[in-house]
């Protein structure tokens, strides 16, 4: 939904306007090495943390999300096998906001260390950048940095408007969902 061209619509706990990002999804850009993060179960929390943030912000909300010795896993809402699918869309604004959900994990880590998006999009060797890929790739083709860059652009924009929650639920993580690899209700 947008308002009179200012951008996308988002309803939280009030109406915020997210405006699109600076980036153009068929463009084509370097691809910026992802810099090096500091593997901490902290990192994990908000790396997880991102996924619920930005699923919250879709209004799909999340059913739970945990982190382990062996990783984290955000647990997607329930899908109705019977809902209709949305309509094909031609302008690759909805995929690629769509796979900013994929990205919103390791954007999320580079907030927590610092880091922002700068030149072009970060290529990264992870079960979620292959799934942004493949969602991508159905409307733009293979490895098209310009719908990465958006893709990722767009769940930092995200993600910054929401920081305090990004943190919050990164915080009960860290200090819930560490030892035995306990779920957490977010």
């Amino acid at each position: 939904m947008t308002d009179s061209g200012r951008g996308t619509s988002c309803r939280g706990e009030s109406v915020t306007f997210t405006p699109k990002p600076k980036a153009e999804f068929r463009r084509v850009y370097v691809w910026d090495p992802l810099p090096k993060l500091n593997p901490t179960r902290l990192s994990l929390a908000h790396h997880e943390a991102g996924h619920v943030v930005f699923l919250e912000w879709m209004g799909l909300g999340c059913q739970s999300a945990e982190i382990g010795p062996s990783g984290g896993l955000t647990h997607f809402p329930k899908r109705n096998s019977e809902a209709p699918k949305p309509a094909p869309d031609p302008s690759g604004v909805n995929t690629a906001t769509g796979a900013a959900l994929f990205h919103a994990g390791v954007v999320a880590e580079l907030l927590h260390q610092g880091h922002t998006l700068r030149h072009g999009p970060v290529r990264y060797r992870a079960d979620d950048f292959q799934r942004a890929e493949m969602m991508l790739a159905e409307v733009f083709g293979a490895h098209r940095s310009g719908a990465h860059f958006y893709a990722q652009k767009f769940a930092e924009h995200v993600l910054k408007s929401r920081w305090a929650r990004v943190q919050e639920v990164a915080q009960h993580l860290d200090e819930n969902g560490w030892v035995g690899r306990s779920k957490i209700e977010v």
